[in-house]
């Protein structure tokens, strides 16, 4: 979870939160694409990245809008299916994003969905962990 979401349930509680560990955001790199739409209704990075962990992901990817400018349409599965939607509270528009659980993952993935992107394979190539066991193991503070 987030600071400001720990900060308001500490608050709400006697006894505050134990966070037995701990990741840096800019440990998770997100990836917006060329095509990024939408801006206002983009959830917060804090919620976003705290969706992203909670799933076991080291990355995640906006992927709203397809190569050909369409909007995306897509049916989560599970609460563990790679691919949701999250959007700002209030917000017009619902965000689809892909979460990856390995950096191989990531670079199937990209070259995929934006195969004519070079920035696209760039970032999945510069995910700085492999899986997510990595990223919690060479990354994580620990309380």
């Amino acid at each position: 979870m987030g600071w400001s979401s720990k900060a308001l349930l500490d608050a709400a509680g006697e006894t505050p939160l134990a966070a037995p560990i701990q990741i840096d955001a800019e440990r998770l790199p997100i990836y917006y694409g060329p095509l990024l739409a939408d801006v206002d209704s983009l959830p917060d990075e804090e919620s976003l990245l705290s969706r992203v962990l909670s799933a076991h992901g080291l990355a995640v990817a906006w992927i709203t809008l397809d190569a050909f400018g369409e909007r995306q349409r897509y049916q989560p599965e599970s609460p563990q299916d790679p691919v949701f939607y999250l959007r700002r509270p209030a917000g017009a528009a619902a965000h689809v994003w892909r979460l990856f659980r390995t950096r191989g993952e990531a670079r199937v993935y990209m070259a995929e969905f934006y195969g004519r992107d070079p920035a696209a394979a760039d970032w999945a190539e510069a995910l700085p962990d492999e899986t997510y066991g990595e990223m919690i193991e060479r990354r994580a503070i620990r309380a």
